[in-house]
């Protein structure tokens, strides 16, 4: 099964950020299946938050991506600081 997720560009407003990230990491919860095991993208990682999150539940590899470096770099602290297994970048 193949999720994909188009969301535009958002950068701008934060609150809608925030609630897509939610939905996003809560379907994944929901269904562990979605990545468990598989090599996951995230195209436009903001955070990395849903790439965090796809890597604790059970991802086989998981590359991040963002078009701005300053979020980019953003994001590779976060992973830095939350990701001890070596299977996200």
């Amino acid at each position: 099964m193949t999720t994909l997720y188009a969301i535009g560009d958002i950068h701008g407003d934060m609150d809608q950020l925030a609630m897509i990230h939610a939905r996003i990491t809560d379907d994944l919860a929901a269904n562990p299946a979605a990545v468990s095991g598989k090599l996951v993208i995230e195209l436009g990682c903001g955070t990395g938050l849903c790439g965090l999150v796809a890597s604790r539940l059970g991802a086989k590899a998981v590359l991040v991506t963002d078009g701005v470096d300053a979020i980019l770099e953003r994001a590779q602290r976060n992973i830095d600081a939350n990701a001890k297994d070596g299977k996200i970048r």
